[in-house]
């Protein structure tokens, strides 16, 4: 896993959560996206869902108020504390919460009944290095039942090409604002790179800077995810633009939502 996920979603992780925070109005239609996809290629209520990167629970927790076993998987045990609050609160039921590295998670759950779908979304698939995206998806090939459906969400490399921006400021619950600036997709690495710079804004509307951190990651085609998930055993079923509307993907789509099966 690279190095900055550590360093954002562990030891900052409560500078970041409220990035995690914004997504809470938008999930309850995201997961019932994703229930309409298992109902299409027959992933009943009751089955068996792993959340990969599951963050604060967002999409765990509605996929179990819709009737789902939910089991949800993180790096971050200060997420997954506010996660299982979240849950508590919600009296969300069939629902757990495991933590644990991406590289650890076959070994972690491997011991248990296997799984009839798999999640990963809002763009946890993000590697640094190809290796390492093949090693997560044959991670999660291994915990997948024989007829498991595998849902992928990531940003669309296209549009960022496309409609590139140097700089972007987003605001976030709790007064937190990130300054993103990125740099222009290298076509010979295939990967981008950008620095986010954290603020809080103050009561006299100054900002008080928490955190900078800059990164690295390996950004997908819809050409390249489907390569990708050809060679490690699953095989490409459908593309979305969006998890929540299933409106069919297109170049200018924010994110690729694509769709897998086992072989």
């Amino acid at each position: 896993m690279p190095n900055w996920f550590h360093e954002i979603y562990v030891k900052n992780a409560a500078i970041y959560q409220p990035v995690l925070e914004a997504g809470l109005k938008t999930a309850p239609d995201e997961a019932r996206g994703l229930s309409k996809i298992f109902s299409k290629y027959g992933v009943k209520k009751g089955s068996r869902v792993l959340d990969v990167s599951c963050g604060i629970g967002r999409h765990s927790i509605n996929l179990a108020k819709l009737g789902y076993e939910v089991v949800g998987y993180d790096l971050s045990p200060y997420f997954l504390r506010t996660a299982r609050n979240l849950a508590k609160k919600a009296r969300a039921k069939n629902i757990r919460f495991v933590q644990g590295d991406t590289s650890n998670l076959s070994k972690i759950l491997g011991g248990e009944s296997k799984f009839d779908a798999i999640i990963c979304m809002d763009s946890s698939f993000m590697r640094d290095k190809r290796s390492e995206e093949i090693a997560l998806l044959r991670a999660m090939r291994k915990l997948a039942k024989e007829k498991c459906i595998l849902v992928i969400e990531t940003f669309n490399r296209e549009l960022y090409i496309k409609q590139f921006q140097h700089f972007w400021i987003q605001s976030f619950p709790r007064n937190i604002e990130r300054h993103s600036f990125f740099q222009p997709y290298d076509h010979k690495k295939k990967r981008y790179g950008a620095e986010w710079r954290f603020y809080k804004r103050q009561r006299d509307k100054s900002l008080k800077h928490l955190l900078s951190l800059r990164f690295e990651a390996r950004a997908q085609s819809k050409e390249d995810l489907k390569s990708l998930v050809r060679r490690t055993g699953w095989r490409c079923l459908r593309n979305y633009g969006s998890v929540s509307r299933l409106e069919r993907f297109s170049p200018d789509s924010f994110h690729i939502v694509m769709i897998c099966g086992t072989k």
